[in-house]
């Protein structure tokens, strides 16, 4: 009997082994799926963490682009700021010129009218020799020439003054 005994135990022992094993491969396989869900958990995080990384960078790079067009939009303004200042300083310029040569234009005005005024004898009669009449009489065409060339001038000073004006008013528009 105790062989039976023992052939019994053997087989509830084998049969409580299989049934060990069976159950070990059981929680072997569910593990294994838990092992393959993690790895497809971290993958997916992974790529998660680099599409966010990707964003992150697209965003720093974004903020950096701004920066240097803040950086260059100021330099922009700086030199436009001394354009402007240097344009104001040709205004000046050729203002002051335009006041210089009216009066100059004036006063060769004035002498002609008092030239013009005076007849042939009286300034015969002024002049100390038939040379000298002669030379003032030069003296006078000069003056005529020198003062058409003189309001030519004018005239292209005052466009150019006007083009500045406009190129000013142009530049502060552009800063504003």
């Amino acid at each position: 009997m105790i062989s039976s005994s023992f052939v019994i135990a053997k087989d509830i022992h084998a049969a409580t082994d299989q049934d060990r094993i069976e159950e070990l491969r059981k929680q072997i396989e569910i593990l294994e799926q838990q092992v393959a869900q993690y790895r497809d958990s971290i993958a997916q995080n992974q790529q998660q963490a680099r599409t966010l990384q990707n964003e992150i960078t697209s965003l720093k790079n974004q903020i950096f682009r701004l920066e240097i067009e803040i950086t260059a939009t100021g330099k922009k303004i700086n030199r436009t700021e001394i354009e402007i200042t240097v344009v104001e300083g040709n205004i000046h310029d050729i203002q002051v010129r335009i006041t210089n040569q009216e009066k100059a234009v004036g006063e060769l005005l004035r002498y002609l009218y008092r030239r013009d005024k005076e007849n042939i004898v009286g300034i015969l009669m002024k002049s100390s020799s038939l040379q000298e009449y002669f030379r003032q009489e030069q003296y006078v065409l000069t003056i005529d020439d020198g003062l058409l060339d003189l309001i030519n001038d004018l005239q292209i000073q005052e466009e150019n003054l006007s083009k500045n004006k406009s190129a000013l008013t142009e530049k502060k528009i552009e800063l504003e």
